[in-house]
């Protein structure tokens, strides 16, 4: 092999020097293989995805869960200029598990991995070392034991041991198992809360060491943790998972040779039902690290919500539910100390018994979560927590004041409560717009509508009004009819005027009814000079006098059914 060639294998777990050495004292070199995927699912009804729980959760409550793992290039080789083959382009894993907690404190599990779907580019013709795996494959299965030694209180955290054994049930040269046991045990930390929960893990794992991919290191040291925040329903997570060497005489945390992923998740959680999906890029170039990996995750959990029962440890010989009473007064005593949202107030007097809530609040509020401006909706739901307000199906204004006409500015506060405006110093005109208003019987247009001089042509000058007066049609559909009318000043001939002041009132319909307005709530009429509004005998009485209106002849609660049925009736 030339030193060129040499190059081909940087990213590659730096024990593949190792490997080849030891295949130089064995014999003819072997293929490289092992056990690539370096994704362990954590168990049925677990907090996070990679990262398992330090608790033990329902006694004697069986749990499953299937947990699907997809790895976009877990094993690339390299040189120094970059990529040059996928030895493994993909592995699809689907883990079946199970897991069964026997008293408070103890809980065994299985987890079976199916290699669904596997590839790769074929590097024989760089090194013979290494072949692509094909075709579906049964992993190394994995049995877990789980000792639960201190329970968390509130974000302090508890404390948990998990012993797990990989049995060499999968294919080394498809890079489905190691050929051999592995050992691990991991220490975790973690607690849990109403809306935050965290874990942290450090372990170790025994490997035998061997001329294979990914044993060759022999013994690594895990690590990982993470956190999760719940909003509504739904728990938001990260993670970051890895290992690295734990043999003497070896470079710990060396990047080709410590797989470091992350993976953000999502999950809901519905009675004993879970249901989570996550995805995250590799970190680091390590074999067993893909470019990304995505996780899709189903588990039924029944009672992996539910805190640990407290055993006595005398029992009376009626105590078949194990609360150190016989099972009438234990029922009784249940009753009067139940705590269904578990903060602290007791049901009898918590006037929120299935919302996590505080003690300190007011004794109307006791056991209810914090409400600072007391209008009903609590701090952690509240978009203005310190403004009383309403409830709203639109999730950022939800416990804010009524704003009908969503221009920003409360009702309260908006001089035109009912059309979208711009703050102003003036309160008369805050929250009103700046051109059109409707106001009683009329669209008000604060503007004139322009004409080209003894013609019907709209000016460019008017568009943006007359865009106003759509708008403001549009955003009440419950005005049905409204007559466009045109007016004149009484200079010349009052039989043109009239004529004129018709056709501007159809130019002003026609440019309405382009612009999204439906021509069943319009009409034009016009009126030429007969009803001023000012003294036609000064050019700024003139002025007024040319004029648009806009007149709303009806108003209907059936709204756009009111025109889209057939004609307005007037």
């Amino acid at each position: 092999m030339s030193a060129q060639q040499s190059r081909f294998f940087l990213v590659l777990w730096t024990a593949l020097l190792c490997a080849a050495s030891a295949g130089a004292q064995s014999g003819p070199a072997a293929t490289e293989g092992g056990a690539l995927e370096r994704f362990e699912p954590s168990a049925p009804g677990d907090a996070l995805l990679a990262t398992p729980d330090m608790h033990v959760r329902g006694h004697l409550l069986p749990k499953l869960g299937l947990v699907g793992s997809y790895a976009n290039g877990p094993l690339v080789l390299r040189n120094a200029a970059g990529e040059i083959g996928d030895v493994v382009s993909h592995q699809l894993v689907l883990h079946a598990m199970a897991t069964l907690p026997l008293w408070a404190r103890v809980q065994i599990g299985v987890d079976l991995p199916l290699y669904v779907s596997q590839a790769g580019e074929d590097p024989a013709a760089i090194s013979t070392r290494f072949a692509s795996p094909e075709g579906t494959n049964l992993g190394d299965v994995r049995t877990d034991l789980r000792i639960s030694l201190l329970e968390h209180d509130g974000l302090v955290p508890g404390a948990g041991i998990e012993g797990r054994a990989w049995w060499p049930s999968g294919s080394e040269s498809d890079y489905t198992g190691a050929g051999e046991p592995r050992y691990g045990v991991t220490a975790v930390f973690g607690a849990d809360s109403e809306r935050f929960r965290y874990r942290l893990a450090l372990g170790r794992r025994s490997q035998p060491i061997a001329s294979r991919l990914t044993t060759s290191l022999g013994s690594d040291t895990t690590f990982g943790g993470g956190a999760a925040y719940r909003v509504a329903p739904v728990w938001l997570g990260a993670e970051l998972f890895g290992s690295t060497r734990a043999s003497a005489g070896t470079d710990v945390l060396d990047p080709d040779s410590t797989p470091l992923e992350a993976l953000f998740s999502a999950r809901y959680e519905s009675g004993p039902w879970r249901a989570g999906i996550g995805a995250g890029p590799g970190l680091s170039d390590a074999a067993g690290t893909p470019r990304y990996r995505v996780v899709v995750a189903l588990a039924w959990a029944p009672g992996a919500d539910v805190e640990p029962s407290r055993f006595s440890k005398s029992r009376p010989a009626a105590d078949s539910d194990g609360s150190g009473q016989t099972p009438v007064a234990g029922r009784e005593a249940r009753k009067r100390a139940s705590d269904r949202d578990r903060d602290g107030v007791l049901d009898e007097t918590d006037r929120c018994p299935d919302q996590y809530g505080e003690v300190k609040e007011p004794p109307e509020r006791l056991g209810c979560p914090p409400d600072r401006d007391a209008d009903g909706i609590s701090d952690m739901d509240d978009r203005c927590p310190d403004v009383p307000g309403v409830a709203s199906v639109e999730p950022a204004k939800h416990g804010c004041p009524a704003d009908r006409d969503g221009d920003g500015i409360f009702d309260e506060d908006d001089a035109c409560p009912t059309e979208r405006g711009k703050k102003t110093e003036d309160p008369k005109t805050h929250g009103c717009p700046d051109a059109v208003r409707v106001e009683g019987t009329q669209i008000v247009i604060l503007e004139q509508v322009n004409f080209a001089t003894g013609s019907d042509q709209i000016e460019a000058s008017s568009f943006a009004l007359l865009a106003a007066v759509a708008s403001a049609m549009n955003e009440h559909p419950e005005i049905v009819r409204v007559a466009v009318d045109g007016h004149t000043d009484n200079v010349g001939n009052a039989e043109k005027n009239m004529d004129l002041s018709r056709r501007r009132a159809l130019s002003v319909l026609r440019w309405l009814v382009e612009h999204q307005v439906d021509e069943r709530r319009l009409e034009a009429r016009g009126f030429g000079p007969r009803r001023p509004i000012a003294d036609n005998t000064t050019d700024a009485g003139k002025a007024k006098n040319r004029r648009v209106e806009f007149q709303i002849l009806k108003r209907s609660d059936k709204r756009e059914q009111a025109w889209k049925d057939g004609p307005v009736e007037r």
